[in-house]
């Protein structure tokens, strides 16, 4: 009797057709772009034919790529755009409606398609799948990293009861709802969806590192120690999107009462709609201990996250279980200590609480953050002992190639 399983060899001779739909993709700076093309990656490296369907915009704006091109055996489909930029809604949502469309318009031009793996950027790109899905008779993957329009509630952009949010909210749980699996990023965004009446099957994947190109190395053989003046410092560092679901309030509020401590500097790098905020603040508050920088490039970034002794990931309360920041697992993979300023009960607190890998302490609470940034100052065995745990523990449960396989066998389970 026929074995109704595939094997491995099977499975890759089958060339499994998956389009991936995401906003960012290579070689685009933003986390979900990179965390994508990782996964892309691996899974073509296994024998799936993998396409992509994205904008031709870049996360920082300013930029366009090529409409197609072919990355390491990858097919990326690129939406046209307008480029109106993130300073209006009303831009936000045009650009939306012509990813939309330019991808749906795209994914035509793909044959055989048998999987169609959807992020959650832009929101409600369920629909779109969904749209594809039908079309072309494929399954469905929702990865979930962003919970829509739950997010825009959280963050004062629209009002609960209103029609406009129960009219998305009905679409959303509609297109989730013909999902054939949905991956979420933890317990608490999977609660969240179970809490709406979602019936299909949810499987929890963490987001990762990749633990060749982000290792520990020792602060002062870092690029941009001495590019940036940091010598002789203490760094506490934070890394990534300052955008609307994360709070800075408690960590400018705490470098404003070490301004005078001179061998305490704190470094933010990245960008996002908060960053204006954070540079005003800096400003009107005469701080001297607070450095920005932009964006650093992928090759780059092992440098980026060990050039700090501590490093910082803040959390709105009201995002927890919508949102899972993914800096966290970049932090663990170069071995640093971690201070989290965010509510007590989400991924991040949990998996910090679980291995006891850092602090974490409520937006508000200054104190407790200066009490930390001291300790951790006073005592560079604790900061190592911290260091070392959450490199182990990234090693083992957050490795690259430990949750791409995970994606690998959702996927061949749905072609047997």
């Amino acid at each position: 009797m026929k074995s109704l399983s595939l094997s491995i060899k099977e499975f890759k001779q089958a060339k499994m057709n998956l389009i991936i739909i995401n906003q960012y993709f290579y070689p685009d700076v933003s986390a979900t772009g990179q965390l994508l093309t990782d996964l892309a990656e691996d899974l073509s490296a296994k024998g799936i034919k993998v396409s992509v369907l994205t904008s031709q915009n870049s996360y920082l704006g300013g930029k366009k790529y090529p409409l197609y091109e072919v990355y390491k055996g990858i097919k990326i489909y690129r939406a046209r755009s307008l480029s109106l930029g993130k300073s209006k809604a009303i831009f936000r949502i045009i650009d939306f409606l012509f990813f939309y469309l330019f991808s749906f318009i795209n994914s035509l031009r793909i044959s055989n398609i048998d999987v169609v793996m959807c992020l959650s950027v832009p929101p409600l790109a369920s629909v779109l799948a969904l749209a594809i899905s039908v079309i072309k008779r494929a399954k469905i993957i929702n990865k979930v990293e962003d919970l829509y329009p739950d997010a825009a509630v959280e963050l004062g952009l629209l009002n609960r009861d209103s029609l406009i949010y129960k009219f998305l909210n009905r679409i959303s749980l509609f297109s989730l709802s013909k999902s054939s699996c949905i991956i979420v990023l933890g317990e608490f965004m999977k609660k969240r969806l179970l809490e709406k009446g979602i019936d299909v099957p949810i499987h929890i994947i963490d987001s990762w590192a990749d633990q060749s190109e982000i290792y520990p190395i020792e602060k002062e053989k870092t690029g941009f120690y001495n590019e940036w003046n940091l010598a002789g410092n203490f760094i506490i560092h934070y890394s990534g999107n300052m955008g609307l679901n994360h709070s800075f309030d408690t960590i400018l509020e705490t470098a404003s009462k070490l301004n005078n401590h001179n061998e305490i500097k704190f470094i933010f790098v990245g960008d996002g709609v908060r960053r204006i905020e954070i540079e005003k603040y800096i400003l009107k508050n005469k701080l001297n201990n607070v450095i920005i920088k932009d964006y650093v490039a992928r090759e780059y970034l092992n440098d980026n996250l060990n050039c700090s002794d501590v490093s910082v990931i803040t959390l709105r309360k009201d995002s927890a279980g919508i949102v899972v920041p993914s800096k966290l697992y970049g932090i663990m993979a170069a071995g640093k200590s971690i201070i989290f300023v965010g509510p007590q009960e989400c991924e991040i607190a949990y998996i910090i609480k679980q291995h006891q890998i850092g602090y974490i302490i409520d937006d508000g609470d200054t104190e407790s953050f200066i009490n930390a940034v001291m300790e951790l100052k006073n005592s560079p065995e604790l900061r190592i002992k911290l260091g070392n745990r959450a490199r182990s523990v990234f090693l083992e449960f957050y490795e690259r190639k430990i949750s791409t396989e995970k994606h690998y066998s959702i996927l061949k389970d749905l072609v047997i």
